[in-house]
């Protein structure tokens, strides 16, 4: 037996046994410096761990260590604390729209990064989706997975995938690719958001989920897009309801009041030829129209009510806009050198030697977020902000992500390197807000927060092509 495979197989002992099938064992085990793991033994081999032990993201398990013999795959893998999505389905009955936008919108991210290395998943569903208290979520078992260029034949008849969430071509109808990943994305979406769900994300699952391949949403990035996209319109046209709602109401109430004008000019007329000379006066004196509806005088405006809607039809004119900034979420708790959780302990013990101490989101909580809410008539032109940070930082990617249309929302870490630690980030929205619209910025996708002194807080400026700057402050709480 190859020595890396006796390793795993005797150093580990295992605590308990999760899953044992045809398939292969899972186990959690603890190695001789006490640290829990996942011990994961499959009767295939030519699977891509040792590619995954490259990669490091968010959604994907650490992976510490992969051996081969001439039938099985070792493999030592970091043990994630959270519930798989089906055992939360079997309580819960469904997951809301929102999270589930949630959820695939991270699953898009880490297909991203895995079809980038040629990996296929192959077997997503939601008990292979760790859900996490802070609301990310880890992909997990690539106990079927295979390199996108390896032989077809070498995975795709021996490992079927789960039924009902593969697609046909993973039964040996066709080669496997990205799109069959996509597949499963869609029937999970499907299946989170339960049998009686009717809205927007339906449209999306079915084009997941064409039988044929080439009538499917072609790769990862542009499912972000699609989702991303929906979400936009369905704000935008929810928005020009209420702002047509608002105009058919303004304009009723002008057609009402020059009715009410009109009207008493009429009967002010009337009155005037009728009334005998030099004994008429309308003091004290009831007006009645032919309705027989009695015509009062329309309410003064007091001179601020005055100062106020000449700004606003100053501002439209100019086509000028008014912004309102929001945040919440920023509560954090630090994350221990003996987290149950490897990766995070190794995280936190390699920040402490840097002089920082590692943060997480803190339970039961939001994670960061920041809306930029557009309160006036005009659309808002690319609206942007920049988060600055006082003992404390942030570690991510920065990236351009379509959102829908030609918009585009561009995050820019202003660091040399995507992996340095960054104390300013800029969150730019490439295109327009429309009236009474807002647009939602999330922390959830960054790698990593760190506390870098006492009294940690966030400043906040918001600057638009044609909008005033907009400035807030927000404390950083820990628990």
């Amino acid at each position: 037996m190859d020595k890396g495979a006796t390793f795993i197989k005797d150093e580990f002992a295992r605590i308990e046994l999760l899953k044992e099938s045809a398939s292969g064992s899972t186990e959690i085990v603890q190695g001789m410096d006490k640290q829990i793991s996942v011990r994961k033994i499959i009767p295939y081999i030519n699977l891509p761990y040792t590619q995954l032990a490259t990669l490091q993201h968010p959604v994907l398990p650490l992976i510490y260590y992969v051996a081969e013999d001439a039938e099985h795959t070792y493999v030592i893998e970091e043990y994630i604390s959270g519930q798989n999505l089906q055992e939360l389905l079997e309580k819960k009955g469904s997951f809301s729209e929102k999270q589930v936008t949630n959820i695939a919108l991270q699953l898009c991210h880490v297909l991203q990064v895995l079809h980038a290395h040629k990996i296929l998943h192959r077997d997503i569903k939601p008990d292979n989706i760790i859900l996490k208290n802070d609301g990310s979520i880890k992909l997990i078992d690539f106990g079927a997975a295979r390199l996108a260029e390896t032989d077809q034949h070498t995975h795709d008849t021996h490992i079927l995938g789960t039924e009902g969430f593969a697609p046909p071509e993973q039964y040996g109808f066709a080669p496997t690719d990205v799109r069959s990943d996509l597949y499963a994305v869609g029937v999970t979406i499907k299946t989170l958001l339960g049998p009686h769900y009717q809205g927007r994300l339906l449209k999306i699952a079915g084009q997941c989920t064409q039988l044929d391949p080439s009538q499917r949403i072609a790769c990862a990035a542009d499912l972000e897009t699609a989702l991303r996209a929906k979400a936009y319109t369905v704000r935008k046209k929810i928005s020009m309801v209420l702002l047509a709602l608002c105009l058919l109401a303004l304009g009723y109430g002008t057609w009402n009041a020059r009715q009410a004008r009109n009207n008493k000019a009429n009967i002010g007329t009337e009155q005037k030829a009728h009334a005998p000379e030099g004994s008429f006066s309308l003091k004290n004196t009831k007006i009645v129209t032919k309705q027989d509806k009695t015509i009062t005088q329309p309410k003064q405006e007091t001179p601020q009510e005055q100062q106020t809607k000449a700004t606003q039809q100053d501002n439209a004119t100019q086509g000028q806009a008014t912004v309102d900034l929001s945040t919440s979420g920023w509560n954090f708790a630090k994350v221990s050198l003996n987290d149950d959780r490897p990766q995070l302990a190794a995280m936190a013990k390699k920040a402490q030697q840097n002089g920082r101490t590692l943060v997480n989101f803190a339970s039961n909580t939001d994670s960061p977020g920041v809306t930029v809410q557009n309160t006036s008539n005009v659309a808002l032109h690319n609206p942007k902000v920049t988060f600055r940070f006082t003992n404390f930082g942030v570690m991510g990617t920065s990236s351009t992500i379509n959102i829908g249309g030609n918009n585009k929302e561009i995050t820019d870490f202003h660091t040399g390197s995507n992996k340095n630690l960054t104390q300013q980030l800029t969150v730019q929205l490439q295109g327009d807000i429309a009236p009474h619209d807002s647009w939602y910025v999330s922390f959830l996708g960054l790698d990593a927060f760190y506390l870098l002194g006492n009294a940690p807080a966030v400043q906040l400026v918001m600057s638009a092509d044609n909008a005033p700057a907009k400035e807030i402050t927000a404390s950083i709480a820990l628990q």
